[in-house]
């Protein structure tokens, strides 16, 4: 299963129904309403975290046996992962410091815990999104003081350049990365090379051209019902790293916000991306996962999670597939990726609770409990001595090119925009919708409309 890293509130909303073109028997964009009420999606007014604590007061007998709870919105085998951090962090610890773990189960449950009453209860520890942790930014602290701290401090080169930690203003840090995971595009190179392609994509109008040759294989024999396979097999499942991803690697600088999507270079992206679809050259099982028409031939090109490298294996192996199969990143401009998933955040409490929180943390990202991390979840780690050095999960050489594709991108990828996790899912409905319900719905609607549902985050 795909890790749920991400909020998945999905924000499916009106899609300007009165400009769909719909036949008689034309399905209707489905809208999802969620049953927890959500903070407002903007951060109205973001108060200034309290002081961080004078960190040389502090000796070892003050925060003996400090008390400490984290929240978190992990679930399955990934809260029992850092179930057992904790346990043994509890046992281990020279300080005799206790964390309590209190788990949600989803980032959407943790939010809604988290929005309570001001004067209630909060946390001394979260790990949650780097846009919750915007949207709660008047409630945490500001780590800067700990990482700049001579004693106890660490340098932002110890993380990987492509999940540094999260900073507001420019110099206010607000989390620090924990658990990422992240999306890639999977080539057939076997597949590829059968039909002449020698090499693997470097830009986005190569990957298309070389989806268009795909398709264009299935064209050649006398069946009409396959004509449309072959090229790119598009995500059976709601996401917006994909057109993010493309959309962000695009960009001559990937570090500008996008807050408007008629601007020239972003329309010109969604328009090729349009066309492949119009073309056939990408395509949307109707039956299955892209993995499993990707494993039959079906498709050159699949989107996947870090996560999902397994599946494909065996969806391989159970058809005797052995192809050779590369990971890319997503071309453009600038090929990217964009890690995602839950940093760690420190509540505001006592400066015993802070300091204790931040010894944790340090620990956390230790080498040792790095790749134990990384080995149980198969998530990425996040300081970049353990991703050169370490080895995947079954040393898979598709999942050690995926770390290798995050080592070379020197760039930390930025949200869309203010409050970028809900304007990254409006993107990432958007697109799936125009796929889903393809010829319905015309692509210079759908850019509108995304533009109109993007301006009323920023009011």
């Amino acid at each position: 299963m795909v890790l749920r890293l991400q909020q998945r509130s999905f924000l499916l909303y009106q899609l300007a129904i009165a400009s769909l073109v719909l036949s008689a028997c034309a399905p209707l964009i489905p809208i999802q309403v969620s049953s927890t009420q959500l903070p407002a999606p903007s951060v109205q007014t973001v108060v200034s975290p309290t002081a961080t604590p004078n960190l040389a007061i502090l000796s070892d007998e003050q925060i003996r046996g400090t008390q400490i709870t984290l929240w978190h919105g992990l679930e399955g085998e990934y809260a029992k992962s850092l179930e057992a951090l904790v346990a043994e962090w509890n046992i281990t610890n020279p300080y005799e410091i206790k964390i309590e773990v209190v788990g949600y189960g989803n980032m959407r449950n943790l939010e809604a815990a988290l929005d309570i009453d001001p004067g209630q209860a909060y946390p001394q520890l979260g790990l949650m999104l780097p846009s919750q942790a915007q949207v709660f930014s008047g409630k945490s602290i500001d780590l800067s003081p700990f990482m700049r701290d001579g004693n106890i401090g660490m340098s932002s080169d110890l993380f990987v350049p492509a999940m540094l930690p999260l900073n507001l203003n420019g110099d206010q840090i607000l989390s620090i990365p924990f658990a990422k995971s992240v999306r890639v595009v999977v080539e057939n190179r076997d597949f590829a090379a059968d039909l002449g392609i020698k090499s693997s994509a470097q830009s986005l109008d190569e990957f298309i051209e070389q989806a268009c040759i795909g398709n264009q294989y299935w064209r050649l024999d006398e069946d009409p019902t396959n004509d449309g396979l072959g090229g790119w097999a598009l995500d059976t499942d709601v996401n917006w790293q994909t057109p993010l991803s493309l959309l962000v690697a695009g960009q001559p600088q990937n570090t500008t916000l996008m807050s408007n999507l008629s601007q020239p270079e972003v329309s010109a992206i969604f328009g090729k991306l349009f066309k492949m679809r119009e073309t056939g050259c990408s395509w949307l099982p109707d039956q299955g996962t892209g993995q499993q028409q990707f494993a039959e031939r079906k498709a050159i090109f699949v989107s996947l999670d870090l996560q999902q490298v397994a599946e494909l294996r065996s969806e391989m192996a159970t058809r005797n597939n052995p192809d050779q199969l590369n990971a890319i990143a997503y071309p453009g401009a600038t090929p990217m990726l964009i890690p995602y998933g839950p940093d760690l955040v420190v509540f505001r409490s006592t400066p015993q609770q802070q300091f204790a929180s931040w010894l944790f943390i340090r620990w956390l990202l230790q080498d040792s409990q790095q790749q134990r991390w990384a080995q149980q979840t198969g998530l990425l780690p996040v300081t970049r001595h353990v991703l050169e050095n370490s080895r995947p999960v079954g040393q898979d050489l598709l999942v050690k090119q995926i770390w290798g594709l995050i080592l070379i991108q020197n760039t930390s990828p930025i949200q869309m925009i203010a409050n970028g996790e809900k304007a990254n899912w409006i993107i990432g409905d958007g697109y799936y919708s125009f796929n889903r319900y393809f010829p319905y719905y015309e692509a210079n609607n759908l850019i509108d409309d995304l533009n109109t549902h993007l301006e009323e985050l920023t009011k």
